[in-house]
């Protein structure tokens, strides 16, 4: 349709009630979240011809879209979406937000203040990626951008309103990233960025996109896997990579995508991505982590 005719990115699906709901970002005349639903989690359709929650606001006399939904179910039955704000067509603005509906159809309430306005260097463009729910509260990872590196953080709430983001102690920052600039081999050595985090048993699982350098990220999607005990301190996987995918994508800005979004069902990990902001549509990664 129109409003996502130009191409659809930022996946992020919920499993409810045997069926999988997917939200995502569309790009069209404007920038919006749509809505699908599916079966088995690999064909979706899209619910409507028109987006569920758009929002466009002029924020000190720049436009912000809203875009890059992270959506979970509370126990009451309330949809919560998280959201970010983006400043014209590439760059992700510095805030998250958070709104709310009876259904995933809406009607979508916005709470009036962002949940979390970036406060570091390395996270100037802030970018909800995923949310994972424990009996601890909620943990919601994103992506934070400099325009040379990509990291991951974390932001805790005990009640999925009010956000304390992750500091190391042992740091002059205020904020520090959970997953880091750099890996310790060359696939993610220049940064890991867009985190699907799960509720664990014991802890958390992590699928993480890694970039080797600025010329890499899109030609080769790279995926690691890592696991945490408290969300903030990771160990990754030896045998990581675990998917590797030439996507023969020529977009040049490798940091600024691609997108990917997930969830577990049973023992099936199912991982979303979009490619690039040039590519059309969403691709699905359907398996299980060796041991």
């Amino acid at each position: 349709s129109g409003w996502d005719s130009s191409f659809s990115y930022s996946p992020w699906v919920v499993y409810h009630e045997g069926q999988f709901h997917m939200f995502y970002t569309g790009w069209g005349v404007n920038v919006a979240v749509g809505y699908a639903v599916s079966d088995d989690g690999v064909s979706f359709t899209r619910v409507g011809d028109e987006p569920v929650f758009a929002i466009r606001d002029d924020i000190e006399g720049r436009t912000h879209f809203a875009e890059a939904p992270v959506v979970y179910i509370t126990e009451d039955g309330t949809w919560v979406m998280y959201y970010g704000l983006l400043q014209g067509k590439r760059f992700p603005a510095s805030s998250i937000h958070r709104a709310t509906a009876p259904s995933p159809e809406g009607p979508w309430t916005r709470d009036d203040e962002p949940i979390y306005v970036s406060a570091a260097d390395w996270d100037a463009q802030a970018v909800p990626q995923s949310v994972a729910v424990t009996g601890e509260g909620v943990f919601l990872f994103y992506d934070g951008r400099d325009g040379t590196s990509a990291a991951s953080g974390v932001l805790v709430s005990a009640d999925g309103i009010e956000f304390i983001p992750y500091d190391d102690p042992f740091t002059p920052d205020l904020v520090d990233p959970v997953i880091g600039e750099a890996g310790v081999q060359a696939w993610d050595g220049a940064g890991a960025a867009s985190p699907v985090v799960f509720a664990a048993d014991s802890g958390f699982e992590m699928f993480y996109i890694g970039f080797e350098g600025p010329d890499n990220g899109q030609r080769v999607l790279r995926i690691g896997y890592a696991v945490s005990d408290d969300g903030s301190s990771w160990q990754r996987y030896a045998d990581n990579p675990v998917v590797v995918i030439d996507t023969q994508s020529s977009a040049p800005n490798s940091l600024g995508f691609p997108w990917m979004g997930g969830l577990k069902v049973d023992d099936t990990y199912y991982l979303y991505y979009a490619l690039s902001a040039g590519a059309e549509g969403v691709g699905v990664i359907t398996g299980t982590v060796g041991e």
